[in-house]
């Protein structure tokens, strides 16, 4: 992929290095049950993932953000012995790091962190895609167990954005209960020592390099965890368009479109109280019944989430857009698709045109509910309000988590609004660069 030089090093590192092949390895041993005499540091990293991290208060993060923002996004860690019958629920100690070998009590420095959550980490930005433990480089010193170096490790990530809500740790699984707004983003991760399989092709000792991942022996060999982040929630970005007006022209009494309509405020319909599960005891357990990582809805708790600018705010008495300032449903090429000038507003002065996506629970349907406005001359604006029904055609008919869609809203007058949904992927496509005409590919 071509990196244009204005991208910063760091966040390149994060979209182009890829799990089998250019992710930090350490020196290949291939001396086999060699006396493991100097500690070895356990190294983590970013793998090459289909994923922008969006966080409350910014909408969707693309390639341009600065360093600043790089330097607040934390993820958190854990690491358990593989053994399906560990206790999740008891720290890391001296004690026990043959079980727990990595979380929040593991100690690394000054102002260490010391809680129920897993480990706090940072992104790296200068030259690699390694995660740091946080918060400074004293804390590095953090390393597998040397007393049983055989011993391997499930490794667990994930993303809270803003939410710091209690962590509960049960035997078999860890646990937040969390509160969606529209903005806050969730993700998780487990280290596959699968995904790395081939860059040991030949080695003669593979099989037990990948079969002990992840110790202090596959790590000297190597082999150290690498997290490919996924979505738990649904992304819809919004685009309004203005009706084809060529059906006026043939005379079938259609009335043209009010050069005044405006489209004031969107609102999204969704479950917003779920469950987010980190780790599980058992995470190749098959069945209904075993536990998995991700977030359920299984509350009936709904509410309505705003469409808000980029930093947050509502958007005001000012509205979105004009309708007639809107492309045409029909003449948005897939080259336009990919940009975001024609999601909802051009206005760059006022950051509103990033400020155009909600994530939200995942679906069979959604409803949306749009207001607009008209001028009625010397009587002031009109006000509606319009509900609209989003089914997905594509999918198997359903709104699926860590899928991006796209909602086209043709606003035929203040009471008829049409929809067509169209699915995509949540990642920035084609060169990276720092554009404001950043592009998502559709698929």
């Amino acid at each position: 992929m071509k990196i244009k030089q204005c991208l910063l090093i760091g966040f390149c590192s994060i979209l182009l290095f890829n799990c089998s092949g250019d992710t930090y390895v350490g020196e290949l041993t291939t001396d086999d049950d060699a006396p493991l005499v100097e500690p070895v540091p356990i190294v983590l990293s970013l793998g090459m993932s289909d994923f922008e991290i969006l966080t409350r208060g910014s909408g969707e993060v693309n390639n341009g953000n600065d360093a600043d923002f790089w330097d607040n996004v934390r993820f958190y860690v854990y690491a358990f012995n593989k053994d399906p019958q560990t206790d999740l629920s008891n720290p890391w100690s001296e004690a026990n790091q043959d079980f727990c070998l990595l979380d929040g009590h593991r100690t690394g420095g000054a102002n260490a962190q010391a809680s129920d959550h897993g480990k706090e980490v940072g992104v790296k930005k200068e030259d690699s895609n390694l995660l740091l433990f946080y918060p400074d480089e004293k804390s590095q010193e953090i390393y597998y167990n040397m007393k049983n170096t055989n011993q391997p490790y499930n490794f667990f990530a994930y993303y809270l954005d803003d939410w710091m809500g209690e962590c509960h740790r049960e035997k078999d699984h860890i646990y937040y209960d969390v509160e969606l707004d529209g903005r806050r983003d969730f993700m998780s991760a487990m280290a596959d020592p699968e995904a790395q399989k081939d860059k040991y092709e030949g080695n003669p000792y593979c099989d037990k390099i990948l079969g002990r991942a992840f110790s202090a022996y596959s790590a000297n060999h190597g082999l150290n965890p690498v997290f490919q982040f996924e979505h738990h929630l649904v992304l819809l970005r919004f685009v309004v368009c203005r009706p084809d007006d060529s059906s006026n022209k043939k005379g079938n009494g259609v009335p043209s479109l009010d050069p005044t309509l405006a489209v004031k405020k969107v609102e999204l319909n969704s479950k917003y109280k779920g469950r987010f599960t980190v780790a599980v005891s058992a995470p190749d357990a098959d069945g209904m019944t075993n536990l998995k990582r991700g977030i359920s809805f299984d509350s009936e708790d709904y509410k309505y989430f705003e469409l808000k600018k980029k930093n947050g705010e509502l958007i005001g008495n000012s509205g979105w857009c004009l309708v007639a300032d809107c492309p045409i449903y029909e003449n948005v090429t897939d080259d336009d698709k990919k940009r975001y000038r024609y999601v909802l507003d051009k206005d760059k002065e006022n950051d509103r045109d990033s400020g155009t996506s909600l994530l939200v629970a995942p679906a069979d349907s959604y409803r949306a509910k749009i207001t607009l406005s008209a001028e009625q001359g010397l009587t002031g604006a009109l006000y509606t309000e319009v509900e609209v029904d989003l089914e997905n055609t594509n999918d198997n008919k359903v709104f699926s988590p860590g899928k991006a869609y796209t909602i086209y809203l043709t606003i035929n007058s203040l009471s008829d609004i049409s929809s067509a949904v169209e699915s995509g992927v949540w990642t920035n496509g084609g060169d990276i660069n720092i554009s404001p005409d950043d592009k998502y590919e559709d698929e």
